[in-house]
């Protein structure tokens, strides 16, 4: 999309969910006259974004602590494994955080100050934010709980963001205009699978299984396993002085908090996505990385100094191999782009690499129709149309890349029978291209009747 000759055209083929804003900051970074390929360009987004963002980040732990202090804790947030990973990503998370921060960091400056400035300002960061992401509408639902906690704001003081939230709802039906989209599929900017009560109604207990799951999975990935138990262990520690007095002023302000950040926690972690699962929570999982780091820069220096060599070393070895090693859609992508016409036939996590120069049916199971694109299948091998099928769609959803490895909740070892199986067994598969190391395999597919020759 950052490729188009306008920025209105590259909105008009954004995909679900809509980040407009991010596509054209995507679509002016990639208009810098560097002699880099356009990845490198978009990836300098996402660095800068990451980089400001630390800064920002300082600012809001100036307003609580001594400079040394907020200091310390920023570099060791810079050096979380996934945080770094996120900044020679092309994705639009750090951009997002970086937004959201600075919302976040006026309202604490409105805190001290309360000039009109300040909240306004904080309204106009929250609705950029919201033009890069719908998501961040869980982080305004968290900052409107800390902001009634914490200095007890009027709710009517709150509803001046209420216009920026308007105008931000405008633009979005504006770009739904250039795709042609009816006002009354407004829903589709917030998600590309179902809504969350949907998720809730057909799931039912499951959801809330899953949610645990899934944030437990993700808790640990973004902190890492010895500083995600030493988070636990922290907070069982800060609940049981809870018991002395309990219903204390400081003591419920502190339960709100937390009931409030699992409460969101949960539900945006019970959303499957593939591209570094666990992204769109990470800004959340600062908050009590932040309490820890606090926690432990509080006691002697060794344990600072510690827990600044764990995260380098975790990070070096997390962030390193990734930057030397191709992602192996990328294998994938250059080998396809060297074959004939053909259409492929791929799973939804090879979409982004695989299909912005080619045909693609997308198999994403559970939602593809099996019989519509058997049909649409039959209908190119009729035509004597060369049709491709990648192994990834085969085993779809399961043992699935995301980055250099599987995503963490699609890796099984036995699993039962797919929709990309169901759909191959129907055809006569060639094998043309393998890596054997990576586990992938591109089949063409034939007519049952063809013989095969090797």
């Amino acid at each position: 999309m950052a490729t188009e000759p306008s920025a209105l055209e590259a909105l008009k083929k954004a995909h679900y969910p809509i980040h407009p804003l991010y596509i054209f900051a995507s679509w002016l970074f990639f208009r810098i006259p560097l002699s880099v390929s356009s990845f490198y360009k978009l990836e300098f987004l996402s660095a800068i974004s990451g980089t400001v963002l630390v800064w920002v980040i300082y600012l809001c732990l100036k307003e609580y602590f001594d400079k040394k202090k907020s200091l310390l804790i920023s570099l060791a947030v810079s050096l979380l494994p996934y945080f770094w990973l996120s900044q020679i990503n092309i994705l639009y998370e750090p951009f997002l955080m970086l937004l959201q921060a600075f919302s976040f960091y006026f309202l604490i400056k409105y805190f001290k100050k309360e000039n009109l400035l300040s909240i306004l300002l904080s309204g106009v960061f929250l609705m950029l934010s919201l033009l890069v992401s719908t998501t961040s509408l869980f982080f305004l639902a968290f900052m409107f709980v800390f902001a009634v906690l914490e200095k007890k704001i009027m709710v009517f003081k709150l509803t001046l963001y209420f216009p920026f939230l308007f105008l931000c709802f405008f633009i979005y039906l504006f770009v739904m205009s250039l795709r042609g989209i009816p006002w009354q599929d407004f829903w589709k900017v917030f998600t590309s699978s179902n809504s969350l009560l949907g998720k809730i109604e057909s799931e039912r207990f499951m959801f809330f299984v899953r949610a645990i799951r899934n944030s437990l999975v993700v808790f640990i990935y973004h902190l890492t396993l010895p500083l995600s138990a030493l988070s636990v262990v922290l907070l069982i520690k800060q609940g049981s002085k809870l018991k002395e007095n309990f219903f204390a002023k400081n003591n419920t302000k502190r339960i709100g908090f937390f009931l409030v950040w699992l409460a969101l926690f949960l539900i945006i972690n019970s959303y499957w996505h593939a591209g570094m699962f666990g992204r769109i929570s990470m800004m959340f999982t600062l908050f009590p990385f932040i309490i820890l780091a606090n926690h432990i820069f509080s006691k002697k220096r060794i344990y600072g100094f510690l827990l600044l060599s764990f995260l380098l070393v975790s990070s070096f070895f997390k962030v390193i191999p990734y930057c030397l090693t191709q992602v192996p859609y990328y294998e994938e992508k250059i080998f396809l782009g060297k074959t004939e016409k053909r259409t492929l036939v791929v799973s939804n996590y090879e979409e982004p690499y695989l299909c912005a120069e080619s045909d693609c049916l997308v198999l994403n199971s559970p939602k593809t129709d099996k019989e519509i694109l058997l049909r649409r299948i039959d209908d190119l091998l009729k035509e004597n149309e060369r049709v491709l099928m990648t192994s990834q769609a085969v085993s779809a959803p399961y043992n699935q890349y995301d980055g250099m490895h599987y995503h963490i909740l699609s890796k099984r070892r036995v699993y039962p029978k797919t929709l990309g199986e169901e759909i191959a067994e129907k055809y006569r598969l060639k094998l043309i291209k393998q890596w054997p190391q990576k586990n992938l395999k591109v089949y063409q597919l034939k007519k049952p009747e063809e013989t095969i020759r090797q």
